[in-house]
């Protein structure tokens, strides 16, 4: 019954929100093969997809779930924002569109996604709003190795997970919380997005305190089966760097904030 209901719920959103519900339905049911697809909402807003992936999942996950919503209207139009596991663009692209003269720097790792995500800011005309780095971010400078799955877009990740038999792997280079601000020289970050398939808690825990001050707001997908830390330990950590901590059990997503 939730599965039905789920169902007509991102139905209704499809044929409300969508210029092009039929491509949305027929790339969520998996109808067309190894072709990109372009999916348009009336607000303005395109993406360019890779059919047969987890990439239309994104989509829906940000903007009928919206899982990165909150505290997002609050942003100023002139905010900086760090998208960390940037994926094709989605968010950025969003972000960029809250607020109107902000700043996006996104990192993505993974070729293909990489490529999409320089589609799609072309596609929306952002070029001199976003800037799209081929980094992952965890708690080092180099490079690591990232696992991965050809079909999920968005399962990149540094550790071992699911069924190693269906896992690929791919050298990336790697950048640290620290030297995004010192190399992009910012002094304050109005909102990070985290959603990195378990280094969240390395990229944060590293960071020198002089960063996390930095940051006014949070929103990291938590997976805490890929963390050393429980994630009572890891709200614990966010609380004693100054932030207001609230998770919501549903989508795995930390919400972490200063007052202003």
């Amino acid at each position: 019954m939730k599965k039905i209901f789920r169902i007509i719920k991102e139905g209704f959103f499809a044929l409300v929100s969508y210029k092009n519900p039929l491509t949305y339905f027929k790339s969520r049911l998996g109808l067309f093969k190894n072709q990109k697809v372009t999916i348009s909402l009336k607000n303005g807003i395109s993406y360019v997809i890779n059919s047969g992936t987890t990439e239309i999942r994104v989509i829906d996950e940000i903007w009928r779930l919206k899982v990165y919503d909150p505290r997002l209207a609050s942003l100023g139009s002139r905010a900086t924002i760090i998208d960390i596991g940037a994926n094709i663009g989605v968010f950025s692209i969003k972000a960029a569109n809250q607020a109107k003269d902000a700043r996006v720097f996104s990192f993505e790792p993974f070729p293909r996604n990489f490529e999409m995500l320089k589609e799609n800011i072309t596609l929306n005309h952002l070029e001199g709003r976003i800037t799209p780095f081929q980094l992952a971010v965890s708690s080092i400078t180099g490079e690591e190795e990232l696992f991965f799955r050809p079909y999920d877009s968005g399962g990149g990740s540094f550790k071992r997970y699911g069924d190693e038999s269906e896992l690929s792997s791919i050298k990336v280079k790697t950048t640290t919380l620290k030297s995004i601000f010192e190399e992009n020289r910012i002094e304050k970050c109005d909102f990070i997005k985290i959603d990195c398939e378990g280094a969240e808690e390395e990229i944060l825990t590293t960071a020198p305190a002089e960063i996390l001050n930095k940051i006014s707001i949070m929103t990291i997908e938590w997976h805490h089966t890929l963390n050393k830390m429980t994630t009572e330990e890891f709200m614990a950590f966010l609380r004693n760097a100054g932030f207001e901590v609230a998770y919501n059990h549903s989508t795995l997503t930390l919400y972490a904030w200063k007052d202003q």
